[in-house]
């Protein structure tokens, strides 16, 4: 009863923590997908607004500077003239104001951009950009603001060297209508960044639960399949024990053929072994499932049932009509299958032992009942058990006879093949009959080892 008891609480446990694991795996996945769309909804719209208040600041740059006055300035040459100082100053003015990092004004002359003056006081990077201006339309990618529009720049995107700065450009037409300058405002957005930042670690977060939802998937399915296994070895164990039953059963009123289902079953496996050994009806045994076979032949005589025990335990040999009255074993045996086939799922087991019922008592020559089938028309399971049961009613004790010696059973085996047996498996026989000898002494009052 204990170990009743452990059994069922280590399943109920193992249930239980599969179902969290499963529920938690979920749950990870739900939530990270959730926080990524509220995290990507807050970063689109402040990153929105964010650029709505870039691009106003720097349409402000426009008329802090006349478009002749920027053309005349020429850097480095002019960055002494107090009329360039007077105009940096706006702009440091106007980026404090403004709440920018650096704002600023660019030539544009044909298809170069050229530095003209920004707030920026630190030389050696204001430098930088006046050493070499004609990169400056290739590293900010204006195509855009060139081309008449403004632009806002994602996060990052053509300011890969800072990260989190926004760009904004409006650019400043001739009166010919064409780009003449550009002005442009920077911004560093610690707190964007910070909530990209947050998104790409919640893609990640996404990605994991991911792959724990598909590991908790692959879990499952091998736990399922070891369920399945598990309650199809039940059901087959149930199945057998049920047959088992009721052939015992059958057997126990036949007074005299103790163990004889269990013996017959041995048979059969040395028989089919022996063919195998020979490589003989390699395809024909192919078509069946030895196991269902073997398991089904305890059938062969369930139509005993409805033999009188008077017939089925007579003292002595039947007359004509006495035998005639055993022979309906077998049609009581295919009505009780067809009954059970009627109400089966899976009928392969039962229509295997409709067969051996139906044809165990059919001859090689057509001698047989009980409709005399001849040669191969008796399906292969029956002709096997034709020579499991002979052997077994010949080396076993009968009302009207006495049991004789495995070699004296070998040699009546081997004198009907043609007539009573199968040719082919009467030389499969003969390959295994010390086995059928061994089955048959080892199984007389107890079972096999």
């Amino acid at each position: 009863m204990k170990t009743l008891l452990r059994k069922l609480w280590k399943r109920i446990l193992s249930n239980l923590l599969l179902t969290v694991y499963l529920v938690s795996s979920f749950l990870v996945l739900g939530i990270s997908i959730w926080s990524q769309w509220q995290t990507e909804a807050v970063v689109k719209a402040s990153e929105r607004n964010f650029c709505d208040e870039m691009l106003a600041n720097a349409k402000r740059l426009v008329p802090l500077a006349t478009l002749e006055e920027l053309n005349s300035y020429r850097v480095p040459a002019d960055a002494q003239r107090p009329e360039w100082k007077a105009l940096r100053q706006k702009l440091i003015e106007f980026a404090d104001d403004a709440g920018v990092t650096f704002a600023y004004y660019l030539r544009v002359e044909g298809d170069k951009v050229q530095y003209i003056v920004d707030n920026d006081l630190n030389e050696q990077t204001r430098s930088g950009i006046d050493t070499k201006p004609e990169e400056l339309s290739t590293f900010l990618e204006l195509g855009p603001v060139l081309a008449g529009k403004p632009l806002v720049s994602p996060l990052g995107e053509y300011a890969q060297d800072w990260p989190g700065l926004i760009s904004a450009y409006v650019p400043i037409f001739d009166s010919d209508g064409s780009v003449a300058a550009i002005c442009g405002v920077d911004k560093k957005d610690t707190d964007l960044l910070y909530m990209h930042n947050i998104e790409r670690g919640l893609i990640i977060f996404k990605f994991i639960a991911f792959v724990t939802v598909a590991l908790s998937g692959i879990y499952c399915i091998g736990n399922m399949d070891r369920v399945i296994e598990i309650k199809t070895q039940e059901v087959v164990g149930l199945k057998n024990a049920m047959v088992y039953g009721m052939a015992n059963m059958v057997e126990r009123r036949d007074t005299v053929t103790g163990n004889h289902i269990e013996r017959t079953q041995h048979y059969l496996r040395a028989l089919i072994g022996g063919l195998n050994k020979v490589g003989l009806y390699r395809d024909e045994l192919k078509e069946w499932d030895i196991e269902v076979m073997v398991e089904s032949s305890q059938l062969h005589d369930v139509g005993k049932i409805a033999i009188p025990d008077s017939i089925l335990n007579k003292q002595g040999s039947f007359n004509q009509q006495e035998f005639e009255t055993m022979k309906k074993h077998v049609e009581e045996g295919v009505r009780i299958v067809n009954m059970m086939e009627s109400k089966a799922y899976d009928a392969r087991f039962l229509k295997c032992a409709k067969i051996i019922i139906e044809t165990h008592h059919e001859k090689w020559d057509g001698s047989g009942y009980p409709k005399g089938l001849v040669g191969r028309d008796v399906p292969l399971p029956g002709r096997l058990m034709a020579i499991a049961d002979t052997y077994d009613a010949l080396t076993s004790v009968r009302p009207y006879k006495d049991a004789i010696s495995p070699e004296d059973a070998a040699r009546i085996i081997h004198e009907g093949s043609g007539s009573h047996f199968d040719p082919v498996l009467v030389y499969a026989f003969e390959q295994v009959a010390d086995q059928f000898a061994s089955i048959a002494s080892q199984l007389k009052n107890q079972a096999i080892a």
